[in-house]
């Protein structure tokens, strides 16, 4: 049997209905609705498997559920749906460059990001999570949370 649960937020004089349902294990997903004035505003559906494989009983998946739940009108009420979406969706993501973390804006490309550093395309490699992206791909490439970065620099010489 499916749980749900309903409740209110206000932020700003806006209120929101929140609306949050498992769906059971045959759908395998938590559902999240937040409506302002009968419309769906935001929506969230989150897997099951968010919960190791042999912690999905009922009672776990509930308690999921409310915890879910009770952030999502928490955050309404911290800062109405800018703030949900804001802690939902960043408008940053982290990456680790060479060993050290970085911000960049969501949808970075890996062009964007070496032009931003200043590194020189001409004499380098660039490695994402330890698979080598092709000079060609960079401009397509777009930087997700968590990516390590590894830029090699070629150095010439001799005699």
């Amino acid at each position: 049997m499916p749980t749900g649960f309903n409740s209110e937020a206000v932020y700003s004089g806006l209120r929101y209905h929140v609306q949050t349902e498992d769906l059971g294990p045959a759908k395998g997903e938590i559902v999240i609705q937040v409506y302002q004035g009968g419309q769906i505003v935001f929506a969230k559906h989150l897997p099951h498997a968010l919960l190791p494989e042999g912690q999905r009983d009922a009672a776990r998946l509930r308690d999921l559920a409310l915890a879910l739940h009770r952030r999502v009108i928490r955050l309404l009420a911290e800062g109405g749906l800018e703030r949900l979406q804001a802690e939902v969706d960043p408008p940053e993501v982290s990456v680790i460059v060479n060993g050290q973390k970085q911000q960049v804006k969501k949808g970075t490309t890996l062009r964007e990001l070496l032009d931003k550093l200043g590194v020189a395309s001409e004499r380098v490699a660039v490695e994402r999570n330890r698979q080598i992206v092709k000079r060609e791909d960079w401009a397509s490439t777009t930087l997700s949370e968590g990516d390590k970065i590894e830029i090699v620099h070629f150095v010439g010489g001799g005699l």
